[in-house]
């Protein structure tokens, strides 16, 4: 087991967005434990990461230990890295899992909200579920990440993504993180052989664009028009869904 102590990020203001995971009860034995880790938390905010043996398979299960040190959770945003890429993409707490777009990851962040007590000192758990999990934002099939978008504040009219390789791709989604809030996705493209084509927006909530009307195409970039405040500078990760027989 480990043992961390946080240092209160001054930086970051109390965020009401935070998760609240489930107490460790009740866990099937088809969950794998990956990662343990014993958190003190000041009042206020704090972050935490790690590394940890490469991992694979969305979701994960994320619970804290009930004890006299932590009597209830604090509210957190997770997010995990991708050991190819080394971007950190932030989990989709449902149903209390926190779902990924999948592949192998090596690294954990917690971002914490300790609203409640002076300081309380928590033992977490991290759960990967065995075998295939279906990703519930498209319909049950799986995301990959294709990259991501910077933005450095203001307007920007052709935010673009060049793809390692093309890909054929059904959907696309923008993931704006919590930070950047205020940046609106104000339109997307893909281009295919040079030829770009204005994706339709089908999920204002989850930022979720139609290539080719969802017919799909073999992309090479993904473009967008964004719109946020002046000197904000935001990292946006893009996902795609790709196109099955």
């Amino acid at each position: 087991m480990k043992f961390k102590v946080l240092v209160l990020s001054t930086l970051l203001s109390l965020s009401t967005f935070a998760d609240v995971r489930s107490a460790d009860e009740g866990v099937s034995d088809a969950d794998q434990l990956i990662y343990q880790v014993r958190l003190k938390m000041k009042y206020g905010n704090s972050t935490f990461s790690d590394t940890f043996p490469e991992a694979g398979s969305s979701p994960l299960r994320i619970n804290f230990v009930k004890e006299s040190s932590c009597p209830r959770s604090p509210g957190m945003n997770i997010f995990v890295r991708h050991a190819d890429s080394g971007l950190w993409e932030q989990t989709r707490f449902q149903n209390n899992l926190d779902y990924y777009s999948g592949g192998t990851i090596n690294a954990i962040r917690f971002d914490i909200t300790q609203s409640t007590y002076s300081s309380t000192t928590c033992t977490w758990k991290v759960y990967a579920a065995n075998g295939p999990v279906e990703d519930p934002i498209f319909g049950g099939q799986e995301e990959i990440l294709l990259g991501a978008l910077t933005h450095n504040g203001g307007f920007a009219k052709d935010v673009t993504l060049a793809l390692d390789a093309p890909k054929m791709l059904t959907h696309i989604r923008f993931e704006v993180p919590e930070y950047c809030r205020n940046l609106q996705v104000l339109e997307a493209a893909t281009v295919t052989e040079g030829i770009a084509d204005k994706a339709k927006l089908v999920s204002k909530d989850k930022l979720v664009f139609a290539v080719h009307n969802g017919d799909g195409a073999r992309i090479s970039k993904v473009t967008a028009a964004l719109n946020s405040i002046a000197g904000q500078s935001c990292s946006i990760p893009v996902y795609g869904q790709e196109k099955r027989n």
